[in-house]
């Protein structure tokens, strides 16, 4: 309530200052400014749908916080609010990743791709999973599952870990992957995407 006390006065919080305070915890650069708007408008509002969303950013503040264990806690929330937010699960896996937490981590993952089979991000998180724990082949695979349904992902901060287990994951693509790294994971993209 410190942001509201400051517009209103304690107690005195009106429909636009609480709008005002929303757009600051969905905006704010200020990651502190963030979090601690969201958990007013947690406190204060009354519509579940921004509510749902005040926990997806805080949850998002707190990652940049490297409080991951509030993360995980925002973002159950937010779960537990719309449970077919593939969103909400993908930024889940992520804490739980970042926690070091790998089985809750690929759970998440793999329940993010049940609610959304044709977006690029989830794969892409499977595939940071995979990487992580040594599942190259599977980690290829999804990061280039991710490629061919958007090819930004080409860039992948998991290629410079996969590339080497890229030359011999994939006989026939030896060739290529030597002769051209940054080529590996495009082809591998291609055969996945003509084999639809």
């Amino acid at each position: 309530m410190v942001i509201m006390s400051a517009i209103c006065g304690p107690g005195h919080s009106s429909a636009q200052d609480l709008k005002s305070v929303f757009n600051q915890c969905r905006g704010s650069k200020d990651v502190n400014i963030k979090a601690q708007s969201c958990s007013e408008v947690i406190q204060e509002s009354k519509d579940r749908s921004q509510i749902e969303r005040a926990y997806n950013s805080r949850g998002l503040a707190n990652m940049a916080l490297k409080n991951f264990s509030n993360a995980v806690q925002d973002f159950t929330r937010a779960i537990q609010m719309d449970a077919h937010n593939s969103g909400y699960v993908d930024n889940r896996q992520g804490a739980f990743f970042a926690l070091g937490r790998f089985d809750l981590a690929l759970a998440d993952a793999n329940n993010a791709i049940r609610l959304s089979p044709k977006e690029a991000f989830v794969y892409h998180s499977r595939g940071l999973i995979y990487g992580a724990i040594g599942k190259y082949n599977d980690a290829v695979n999804d990061i280039s599952i991710a490629i061919s349904y958007n090819p930004k992902w080409i860039e992948s901060p998991i290629r410079p870990s996969i590339e080497a287990q890229c030359r011999t994951a994939w006989t026939p693509l030896q060739d290529s992957c030597h002769r051209h790294p940054n080529g590996c994971l495009q082809t591998r993209a291609v055969s996945i995407v003509r084999s639809r």
